[in-house]
Order: C-alpha cells, then structure tokens, then sequence
C-alpha cells in the first residue's frame, strides 16, 4: 500500500533535523549514510574557533536516537544562537590585578642645615609609579614651606591641602613601573627655648628615611626622635665635608610620620665668674638593728659657668659605698677639717643640671637603746642647699626624736612624689645645711606564751621524750628560741612542725650551751613571729635489770619535763602524756607541779606524735603541768 504525505511533512522528514552543538561537550550524532564532519585543522599561532555542524537523522529512526541513553536536546535556531553567544561571553580569561597602590616613595634623604631663626632642608625622593594615569603622591610638610621642587630640572607639580599638607601631581602615560628622582627644598622656624632649641617637621614617609644634621657649632648634642640608629660623622676620609667648626649627625628614622629633633647649644659661660649652684636635696635614712643606711640625691642647677668637679662632705664616721651617676667619671675621698670630702670627676662638665646619689652606711654595737645620729649630706661650695629628709624605722624597734634643730617636720602628703608611697616613720624639710637631727630607738621586746604536748614513751631499754612546743609570739619576731632539757639526754633532732593554724619555724642550727649542757639554743633562719611550732625529740638508754627481765620487782624511773625558756617567755604551759607497751605495768609516784588530766584534753588542739613514733604503745597516764616546776616519777 502507498501511503502518501504532505509537502510540508515530506520536506520536514526528508531534510531531518538540525541539530547545532553549543558547546564542546555534547557527543556528536551522524545519519547512516553520511560520515563526520569535516573539521579544518587550525594553523600554528591561531586560536581554535567554534564551527557549528548540521546533523540529519532520517525519520525511521526518530525513534531510535531520541529514546537511547545521552540523547541530546532540539530547539529552534534563535533560541541556540542566544545560548551560543551567551556561552562564549562566559568564556572570557580572568582579569590580571595591578599593584595595590598606585604609586610609593621608596627611599628618602634629608641634608639639615640650622641657620639663625630657621633650619633647612634639601630633600632627595625616589617615587616609583606603578600604575598609568594621574597620581597625588602626598609630600606632607605642613608646617614647612617648600622653596623649590624639581623632576629632571624641571618644574614639579606642587598642589596644597590645609588638613594633608603639600602633594605631588605626576602623570604616567605608559604601562610597567617607572622610578622618578623628586628634589625639594624646604624650611621651617624652630623653637628656641632657654638651653635647648627643638623643631619637628611632618616629612614625607619612606621605608628608608636618612637624615644628616648640621649645626654649626661644635660639641653640640642632638637628640633625635624617632631613632632607629645614628653617629656623628667623622673629621676625615668619607666625612671630609664636614668643617671642625660644626655638629654633623647621621640619622637613620624609618617610615616616621614626623620627625623632632633637638639639640643644646654649647655654653660659653661668664668669662672669669665661678658657676652659680643651688642644691635641692633628698636623704632617705633606714634605721635598723645594728646599722643605718642613709641614701641621698643631690640636683645641681648650675647656671653662668660648667662645673668639672663637685665636692661633697659627710661625716667621719659614715662608710660611703657608693657615688652613682651615669656622667661620674670617678670619685676620691680625703679628710679635711674633721670631715670626709669626696671629690667628684664627671665625664663631661654640668652646664644647667646634674644629679648625683650618695649611699652611706654607719654600723653600731648591738643594744637594746640607742642614739642614732642622722648624717648631714653637704654639697661643698654651692650658693644654697635644701631639701628633705625621711627616716623609716624597722620593725621591731621603737624610734622618739629627741632633737631636730634646722628641721621642720612635714606631713607624707607634702612629700615629693617619689617618697609619698613609702610609709616613713619621721619626714622633716631643711632649708640650709648643717641640721641636727637624733633618734633614739629602743627594741621591743617580744611577748611570748608557750603551749606544749610533752608525750614520753618508755620501754624496757629505752626512755624516748617528744616535746611538740606551739609559740603565740607578739609585738616583735625572734630569731631565737630556748629549751631546758636534761643533760643525760641525746638530742635525735630539732626541726620546725606545722598544724592548723602553726607555721612551722625555720631551723638553721641549735646547740647545747651552759654548764650541764641542759640549755639547747635553736638558731632560726628566718624571723619567729605569730603561732609557730617547733619539735625536739630527746632519748635516752636504760639499763634497769627489773624492766629488762620479768624479775617481779618494781623499778623506779624518774621522767624529766623539758620546758621551754627565756627571758621574752611570759607564761607557759603544758599536757604530758605517758606510753608504754603492753607488757609494762606503770604506775605514778611522785607527781610535784602535775595534774591529772584526760587523754581527749591533753591533746586538744595539738598535733601529736604517737600515732608515727610510738608504734602499738598505749597511753597509760596524762598531766597537766603549769609555770612551776614538776616532778615526775614511775
């Protein structure tokens, strides 16, 4: 059967379908009776280009290439060509970044020169441009005025803002960086104050800043901030620009958004006058045990003439330790008219000020009072001498001024700042030297009370004694404490014990002194003071033939009472507890000075050593015992 169609569906189904790949990606699909494309090959140099390429498909096998797996999509032509050009526009290379900044001076050189009212400064830049176009690079300089500015000879573009200061107007008309040499000239008045003249300019910033200063006159010193390093320059060879007459100094700043600097000029002096001096003074004067420390500054203002030397006074009996001051050269004592003048050398001659530190120190014999002289400090040769004078006292002593002619005493707050935050025991003005001021100290004796657990354990061959003692010390610390103890008695060791609310003390040696060796002195290393504990254990060999052997006879052993001593020792108290082994029958006889007490009260509040010394022992009697003397027998 024939089977007949349109025109219209016979040029659609005859021609196919057009298929244009819009991209790469997409796998290509051929007619049975026609082969690939021809794709012509690209020439070396030129860029490979999209080529679109039609694609029929006869009608029998519609059904075929649309329904296998990675069929394609159709549509119109118009709608292709949008995706197409859309396609190639995502395409495009990824833009190149420039540099960060437009342009940056890189180094910068500065020649100062001082003149009578203003200094100048020729300017060296090297400004490197990094991006085409017009550039504002900012000079600041806002309280200079730049007296010429070039660029290859030739004229720069100086443009001025009153908030930023001057900047240069550069336009670079190719691509790639470009370094420019930039010459200024500027100047700036500077401040002239009495014995110094400063300046500080707003300069432009560069990563290497060098700046070279000239003052002519010699010897002058210049400060220079910010600094990251500097030196004069040499009389000769690489420096023989520099002429003997001036100060040359070489400065190297860093990237500094200004620039100070000042410099003294050289005093002449009075010809043929002696200087002026005036002496402000702080002595400071620490009264302790055995020694006073006394430390006092000296501030010269010296005006019309430089002082080389100073001389200073103090008394005979002072040892000076020191002399301190970064200017002191060295310095020599030697006695004149009854005193001790030291001779001070500085390095370099004081013009307007110096400051110098005297450390003296005076021993004396160890008393429980004494009179305590406080050294005048005099400065030799000056117009006027004033200041102050603060005395501290150490813990432990009790100080009374009993004369002070020449002083009027002052309250802390009307102290200098640098001695208000100390707590001084007496603070005192003078307007003129010599003054007279005297001290009597007194030391304050300790109050002591005693507590002790006396536990005593005796045993067939031996008789072993631990005293745990707990001293409540007041008023004032010890570096001392004392025991009686029975001579026949070894010392097995003597050391500090803490319980709650006792700090153990700091044993540093003890020994047995006193005819009888029933004396035992513990030296501390540090200061006793508040409830502190100490432990002694003493023992003792026995050779009782009855205690040794069941021989049903009785043995009487006497049992000592160590008992904390000294003179500081108010009162003092105590618990005595009595273990033995098992198989020790005791019974108390005589019982002078003691009270029989529980095994609970006799170590209330006390750290007892049973429980770690003695083993399986059991305590078999307890006593209390007060400040008289007790005898005990078993």
């Amino acid at each position: 059967m024939r089977t007949s169609f349109e025109p219209r569906s016979v040029f659609f189904l005859a021609f196919g379908l057009a298929v244009m790949l819009a991209a790469p990606g997409l796998p290509p699909a051929f007619g049975a009776n026609e082969g690939p494309p021809r794709v012509s090959a690209s020439r070396p140099g030129e860029a490979s280009t999209f080529n679109e390429q039609s694609i029929y498909i006869p009608y029998d096998k519609l059904r075929e290439v649309f329904e296998k797996q990675g069929r394609g999509v159709f549509l119109p032509y118009e709608e292709f060509d949008k995706l197409w050009r859309a396609a190639r526009e995502s395409t495009k290379p990824p833009v190149e970044l420039g540099p960060p900044v437009d342009a940056l001076i890189t180094e910068a050189s500065h020649d100062a020169v001082v003149a009578k009212d203003v200094v100048r400064v020729s300017a060296g830049l090297k400004v490197e441009l990094l991006k085409k176009g017009w550039k504002e690079i900012p000079l600041q300089l806002a309280t200079s005025a730049i007296t010429t500015a070039t660029i290859g000879g030739q004229p720069a573009r100086i443009i001025f803002q009153p908030d930023i200061g001057y900047k240069l107007l550069l336009e670079k008309k190719t691509d790639g960086s470009e370094v420019i040499d930039v010459k200024l000239e500027y100047v700036q008045a500077y401040s002239k104050a009495p014995g110094q003249n400063s300046i500080r300019f707003m300069c432009p910033q560069a990563p290497v800043s060098r700046w070279t200063i000239r003052i002519p006159e010699p010897g002058v010193k210049v400060n220079i901030e910010p600094l990251i390093a500097a030196t004069e320059a040499p009389d000769s060879g690489a420096g023989a620009a520099t002429r003997p007459n001036e100060t040359v100094v070489l400065a190297f700043v860093g990237a500094a958004p200004s620039v100070r600097l000042d410099w003294t000029p050289k005093a002449e002096g009075a010809t043929g006058l002696e200087a002026l001096v005036s002496v402000q003074g702080e002595q400071q004067v620490v009264i302790e045990e055995g020694v006073t420390r006394s430390r006092t500054t000296l501030a010269y203002e010296i005006s019309r003439a430089e002082l080389s030397q100073l001389v200073i006074a103090v008394p005979p009996e002072q040892k000076i330790v020191n002399v301190l001051d970064a200017n002191v050269r060295q310095w020599t004592v030697k006695d004149v008219d009854g005193k001790q003048h030291i001779t001070v050398q500085l390095f370099e001659a004081a013009r307007a000020s110096q400051r110098v530190m005297v450390e003296l120190e005076h021993f004396r014999n160890e008393a429980d009072r004494a009179e305590v002289n406080i050294p005048v400090v005099e400065a030799v040769g000056v117009g006027r001498q004033q200041g102050v004078v603060v005395v501290q006292v150490a813990s432990g002593l009790r100080a009374e001024a009993l004369k002070h002619t020449g002083l009027l005493q002052i309250d802390a707050g009307e102290l200098p700042p640098a001695l208000s935050k100390t707590p001084w025991s007496f603070a005192y003005r003078y307007g003129a030297v010599p003054f007279d001021l005297r001290i009597q100290i007194e030391k304050i004796q300790p109050r002591i009370t005693t507590d002790s657990l006396v536990e005593v354990l005796l045993e067939p061959d031996k008789l072993s004694i631990e005293v745990f003692a707990v001293y409540t010390i007041e008023q004032a610390g010890v570096f001392q404490l004392e025991m009686t103890i029975p001579a026949d008695f070894e010392i097995r060791h003597v050391q500090g014990r803490e319980a709650p609310g006792i700090t153990a003390v700091q044993v540093d040696t003890h020994d047995r002194q006193a005819e009888g060796k029933t004396r035992l002195v513990i030296n501390l290393s540090r200061k006793a003071i508040g409830r502190v504990g100490l432990a002694v254990r003493l023992e003792k060999t026995l050779s009782e033939p009855d205690l040794l052997a069941p021989t049903g006879k009785a043995a009487t052993i006497p049992i000592p009472l160590p008992r904390v001593a000294g003179k500081a020792v108010e009162r003092s108290v105590g618990r005595m507890i009595i273990h033995a082994p098992e198989g020790l029958r005791v019974n108390p006889g005589t019982t002078e000075g003691l009270r029989p007490t529980s095994f609970g009260e006799a170590v209330q509040d006390m750290a007892t050593a049973s429980e770690k010394r003695f083993g399986g022992a059991r305590p078999v009697l307890a006593f209390a015992f007060g400040q008289e003397a007790a005898t005990l027998t078993l």
